[in-house]
């Protein structure tokens, strides 16, 4: 990842809960699950696996409508896909947009297809001082009669 998507991704973060940090693929897994940005955290609408339970951050995940997405996003002003692209609408609908990013939301790219998404998310966040440990996320319990 370059020293200027580093820097570009950090000044992103450093925003707080201005930006939305959207994730998929390897981001969702546990072992280069995210640090504790100070951000919004979403995953990505279909992912292929997502990692939870005990120890790992919970991650929102978008809804499905287009509307309830511009919703959800409405206030970002940066948009970080880590192994993820930016949400589009799945129909077109007369007079909306597919694009779902609000108006005047910049996407900061700090990952391309191949990169180490987890270093990508690893070197911002230390500079932002984003906590190393994850926050605990919901438990899992199976029970059985």
């Amino acid at each position: 990842m370059p020293e200027a998507a580093v820097e570009e991704a950090a000044g992103a973060l450093a925003s707080g809960g201005r930006c939305v940090l959207l994730l998929g693929g390897d981001a969702l897994r546990r072992g280069p699950h995210p640090p504790c940005h100070p951000a919004r955290v979403h995953a990505e609408m279909f992912p292929a696996r997502q990692e939870r339970g005990s120890g790992v951050p919970a991650v929102e995940r978008p809804a499905y409508r287009a509307d309830a997405v511009a919703a959800q996003l409405d206030g970002a002003e940066y948009l970080v896909p880590a192994g993820a692209r930016p949400p589009v609408a799945f129909f077109a609908y007369p007079g909306e947009p597919g694009d779902l990013r609000p108006p005047g939301c910049a996407t900061v790219v700090p990952t391309e297809d191949g990169d180490d998404v987890a270093d990508a998310l690893e070197r911002p966040a230390e500079r932002v001082g984003a906590a190393r440990e994850p926050a605990p996320g919901p438990s899992a319990m199976l029970t059985s009669r």
